[in-house]
């Protein structure tokens, strides 16, 4: 564990993988603070509560919450969530901090009341669940799944209210592999196995705005930043690709990863971007020169989660 001189920090970022260890770092300095050992295999997202207090880790089967502050969070953590049957692909908050939804390749997406340690809602999608976002509006889950389509759950009447499928697909699907919406709820996007990307206007969501090629090879990950400006493409093909959202341009290509690009997170001001890949490591990327301004080096296998909080916090 290396220990920093402060005791108070402007961010922290989380990143995970592979090697099943939670490992927490100071985004600007680039220093370990501390790992925290996950016991159910490896990691496969992780995401930090509104109030970034708790640090939320999906496993195989197990999400798991852990107070990270804490002096030696234990592996087993605050709460255990242990219903899914299959690898939990998405994990996140709802804004008032006590709800929590997954997704899972056992083909549902679940509600948890995180007082109580229990699911409150479940649905079944019918396909693996590659990966799934909380509309802005707090009620609307967007599933991307294996089968192809998006699925949107409203988690407050538990039902299913839409299912966007890509249009010239309907018989001839291609399996999805990430999806994102925009801060301000007003688009909806997709990625699937063959590097394509497709838009959606959230609110006439019958056919996509447009789609276009973003990458050659699977795009694993799909991140929109706080500004609404930029949509963050990360892929097997080892690069981070920036498009700005408003006119579909590429504005900048991140290389430098040396295997696939897994995962990614804006930081507050839409300028700067973490990355994780297969590489074992994470980098931090200034946008609009495409440089590398920190790079994170301390697992053993590949890294394929972060988070990020930026909150001032005690550590």
């Amino acid at each position: 564990t290396v220990h920093i001189n402060s005791d108070r920090l402007s961010a922290m970022l989380a990143t995970g993988g592979y090697d099943r260890d939670i490992k927490l770092w100071d985004p600007v300095s680039a220093e370990g603070i501390k790992s925290i050992r996950f016991p159910d295999g490896q990691i496969n997202k992780l995401c930090f509560s509104p109030d970034s207090k708790y640090l939320a880790a999906a496993g195989y089967d197990h999400v798991r919450l852990y107070d990270w502050t804490a002096p030696n969070p234990q592996p087993q953590g605050v709460v255990a969530l242990s219903e899914h049957k299959l690898n939990v692909t998405a994990v996140g908050f709802k804004s008032d901090g006590k709800l929590l939804f997954t997704g899972s390749e056992d083909g549902t997406i679940k509600l948890w009341d995180l007082r109580e340690s229990k699911s409150v809602g479940e649905h079944s999608c019918h396909s693996p669940v590659t990966g799934a976002v909380l509309h802005p509006d707090q009620v609307h889950v967007i599933a991307a799944t294996q089968s192809g389509e998006l699925i949107v759950w409203d988690s407050a009447s538990k039902t299913e209210v839409r299912r966007l499928v890509w249009p010239g697909r309907e018989t001839s699907p291609v399996a999805l592999r990430a999806v994102a919406v925009s801060p301000d709820g007003s688009k909806c996007f997709a990625a699937d196995n063959n590097g394509m990307v497709a838009v959606w206007d959230w609110d006439c969501a019958d056919s996509p705005a447009r789609d276009f090629e973003a990458h050659s090879s699977y795009i694993l990950h799909l991140t929109v930043s706080a500004d609404n400006r930029w949509l963050a493409s990360m892929s097997a093909d080892r690069t981070v690709r920036i498009w700005e959202i408003e006119t579909g341009d590429l504005a900048s290509e991140l290389v430098g990863h040396q295997r696939w690009v897994w995962d990614g997170v804006w930081g507050e001001d839409g300028k700067s971007l973490v990355t994780v890949s297969s590489d074992m490591s994470a980098r931090m990327w200034d946008i609009e020169t495409g440089s590398v301004t920190g790079t994170y080096i301390g697992h053993s296998k590949a890294v394929v989660c972060c988070a990020m909080t930026t909150k001032a916090l005690e550590v």
